[in-house]
């Protein structure tokens, strides 16, 4: 049996055991925490760490009085504070946002994004995600990075030209905002950013202001009918530049003096006044909201703001090419072949009193060329009667390749000349025949239009669509409910109503 000695003695002894190893443990773990020691950085490591000037750059997210900044001011401020920033980054992370902005960026995109832009301002215009690119042409429109408005707009559109070749997506979105830039930033106009066929409904809008380069050049970028791939402009080109440019001008003026609208309006549109978003998808700070100003883009427009809103006071902005110009046109070409001993083509839908008008562009031309005798091909004008007889068939074309029917040349003040188009290749139907018919003789027209089992809005709305590429107008108006034609256009509808 222990005695109650030993049993102390045992206790002692363990207790000491446990102090023992409660010693070594902590010796151990102070070894291993707190002993001085040199930190091996590794290469990978120290490529890693974010250099200072980002940790300066995100700390510019409040101003001085610690009031936080709104994302579009934040985004400028933070831009200018890297204006001049580059890096050498290895590693390529990528980034998609909406909108994107250096606050949405990790660490590792900051430095993917600035070392791209290094490379692009060096000419290495690299493909890289697309938010990264639109954080780029932000910058631009901001001036960021740029000696001023114009040196902006001018970069805006060089790094467009060149990333195209990756993405030609933000193609719509560049040229938009160079465009604005120049609004905005009241950068002289002289069509930087501008779209061509806008450019070129301008100077069609006014053709006596313009040579007949300068409006043939404007004719094949706004219309859809190219003359340029004309057999005839390539076998005359002098010529036809010229007889195309004069007939646009004499049936512009023709336009203006017998119907309601100029023929720039019945092509590209009426003037009038719009709200205009300035920069419109892009991450933009308004640092001119409160000045009130304006800029004169051209005759036809104009852009003013009041109180930070901006309206578009003029004509509509022509993005596309005209298909109504281009059957113009195409009826143009094929009228004036026979004066260069050519067979004609089948020419667009358009008025018919165009041939009268290119019969007469067409001899006072050659008499000019005659007169002054500086022809650049031979032309036998003791022929000239069999070519106006051939120019006449031409004309009978414009209503039916199988008519026979003369048209009559038209009047100096007053249009007079009419055809009904032939069955077999006239625009409306039978009902719609019908209907306009009733129309021009004052008739019951809803009447009619139910016995053919038609509402009679729809038909007129029909009818005056089929014949837009011939009036470039609305030929039928509504009087309250009752469908009226146009006063100016009544002669040539009884030839699509045949009566």
């Amino acid at each position: 049996m222990t005695s109650a000695s030993d049993r102390i003695k045992a206790i002692i002894s363990a207790i000491a055991n446990i102090e023992h190893r409660i010693d070594k443990a902590v010796e151990e773990a102070d070894e291993k925490i707190f002993r001085d020691e040199p930190i091996v950085m590794t290469a990978s490591r120290a490529a890693e760490l974010l250099p200072e000037k980002y940790r300066e750059m995100k700390r510019i997210a409040s101003n001085e009085y610690g009031v936080t900044l709104g994302e579009w001011a934040l985004f400028c401020k933070q831009g200018k504070f890297m204006e001049d920033f580059s890096d050498s980054y290895d590693k390529k992370v990528p980034f998609l946002k909406y909108f994107p902005t250096y606050r949405q960026m990790s660490d590792r995109q900051l430095r993917t994004y600035f070392t791209w832009r290094t490379a692009v301002r060096q000419g290495d215009v690299g493909e890289t995600s697309l938010s990264y690119v639109y954080v780029y042409m932000y910058e631009l429109i901001n001036l960021i990075g740029c000696r001023d408005a114009e040196d902006g707009a001018e970069k805006l559109l060089s790094f467009t030209d060149a990333y195209s070749a990756y993405d030609d997506s933000i193609k719509k979105h560049a040229r938009r905002w160079a465009h604005d830039m120049r609004v905005y930033y009241g950068i002289a106009p002289h069509g930087a950013g501008a779209n061509a066929a806008d450019l070129a409904a301008a100077v069609l809008s006014e053709p006596h202001s313009h040579t007949e380069e300068e409006l043939f050049e404007a004719i094949a970028a706004a219309s859809t009918f190219d003359p340029e791939r004309s057999k005839l402009f390539k076998t005359h080109p002098e010529e036809y530049r010229a007889l195309m440019s004069r007939t646009f001008t004499a049936f512009s003026d023709y336009c203006a003096r017998t119907r309601k609208q100029t023929l720039a309006e019945r092509l590209f549109g009426k003037e009038g006044a719009a709200r205009y978003d300035m920069f419109p998808s892009a991450v933009f700070y308004d640092t001119k909201k409160r000045e009130d100003r304006e800029y004169v883009e051209s005759a036809r427009r104009k852009y003013v703001c009041r109180k930070g809103s901006w309206t578009m006071v003029g004509y509509p902005v022509v993005s596309k090419k005209s298909s109504a110009l281009g059957s113009l046109m195409k009826t143009v070409d094929s009228l004036l072949r026979p004066y260069f001993g050519m067979e004609p083509t089948k020419p667009g839908k358009t008025v018919v009193t165009l041939g009268a008008l290119v019969g007469k562009v067409a001899e006072e031309y050659f008499r000019e060329r005659r007169e002054a005798e500086a022809r650049n091909i031979k032309f036998d004008f003791s022929k000239l009667d069999g070519i106006r007889d051939l120019a006449e068939i031409t004309k009978e074309k414009l209503v039916s390749e199988e008519e026979t029917e003369e048209i009559h040349e038209e009047p100096e003040a007053e249009e007079t000349a009419s055809a009904e188009p032939p069955a077999d290749d006239c625009l409306l139907t039978e009902a719609e025949r019908d209907i306009l018919s009733s129309v021009l003789s004052r008739g019951d027209a809803a009447s009619c239009a139910r016995s053919h089992g038609l509402m009679l809005s729809a038909a007129i709305d029909s009818i005056n669509e089929k014949l837009f590429d011939v009036f470039f107008d609305t030929a039928i108006e509504f009087e309250g409910d009752v469908p009226v034609a146009v006063e100016d256009y009544i002669e040539e509808l009884k030839g699509y109503a045949g009566v």
